[in-house]
């Protein structure tokens, strides 16, 4: 038996799709509703009732609302114009997609922008109840925006993209499928975009065949795309691996290196038609040769996936 409440202290309880809170009127209805949607899932379907004078009851019309099978992180550096058209394309893919339909999310990360990427992103949240900010003071790159991200989705499986509108949204159910199979979702699988008709400019198409030919002779990773923003793969993994500014350029290498099966699948390459590219070509090719080189040692120096079994019975 729980405690009872004084008279004007605010206390709640949720039983059956029913919030019942002592102490307080119905004017603090709006109050009520913060408390209730602290992560912005819920809006404000909500209608009001009173049995007596003492309880004010809130019903939801839908109270339970199922958690995401899948959270689609995207982070964000100076993108405007670019970010209310992705959202809506991921909208649309999704929700036909019968295996998410409803239950996914987006976790949007500004990485620091300074144009109009935050008033957008607040724009996306008013319009759009699945869509979770994140913001840094600092820009942190894609590999730490990505981090932030993952650390914060709530669905045990993640969907990376770039937010620069050149990879497709329609390819996401395609690599959920390949994942989940008909059999249900396979824990230790990672499903990565192959881009095969890439949409760059020739300087960047060169540079990044030379660094993939590069880092496939040294890490052995069969990984022809590295760079291909679209990835699909297990929360609780991501999470496993060790984490350096650059990671993104490596995660099929330590992915299998941690014991997890990649396929690849060919997706579509768009022209970037809004903002301009961040990539500096030869900054990103020192920093990815310095990378790795060290990833070539983690390699080496760690040993193969063994999580042990569990023995002996379990304490009454």
């Amino acid at each position: 038996m729980g405690s009872v409440p004084r008279r004007g202290e605010l206390t709640s309880s949720l039983e059956d799709n029913e919030v019942v809170f002592d102490g307080i009127e119905a004017g603090a209805l709006e109050g009520i509703l913060s408390l209730l949607d602290r992560d912005g899932r819920l809006g404000t379907r909500f209608r009001v009732s009173r049995d007596d004078s003492r309880f004010l009851k809130i019903f939801s019309q839908g109270f339970a609302v199922p958690s995401p099978v899948l959270s689609v992180v995207i982070p964000f550096h100076n993108e405007s114009g670019n970010i209310l058209p992705l959202l809506a394309e991921v909208e649309v893919e999704l929700t036909a997609y019968a295996r998410v339909g409803t239950r996914f999310e987006v976790v949007a990360v500004d990485d620091a922008s300074t144009d109009s990427t935050a008033q957008e992103l607040q724009e996306a949240q008013t319009r759009w109840p699945w869509v979770r900010v994140v913001r840094h003071v600092q820009r942190l790159g894609l590999s730490g925006a990505q981090r932030n991200g993952i650390r914060r989705a709530r669905a045990p499986w993640i969907l990376t993209m770039d937010g620069d509108g050149q990879n497709d949204p329609a390819d996401g159910p395609r690599l959920c499928e390949i994942a989940w199979g008909l059999g249900g979702p396979e824990p230790r699988v990672v499903v990565a975009g192959l881009r095969i008709r890439r949409r760059d400019t020739l300087a960047k198409r060169l540079a990044s065949r030379s660094a993939n030919a590069v880092r496939r002779l040294l890490l052995r990773d069969k990984c022809p795309d590295t760079g291909c923003g679209l990835k699909l793969f297990p929360r609780e993994s991501y999470l496993e691996l060790p984490f350096f500014k650059g990671l993104h350029r490596f995660m099929p290498a330590l992915f299998r290196l941690y014991g997890h099966e990649i396929l690849f699948t060919p997706v579509n390459d768009r022209l970037r038609v809004r903002g301009v590219s961040k990539s500096d070509f030869l900054g990103r090719a020192l920093q990815s040769l310095a990378d790795l080189v060290g990833v070539v040692w983690l390699i080496r120096r760690t040993p193969p996936p063994e999580r042990g079994n569990e023995e002996g019975s379990s304490c009454p």
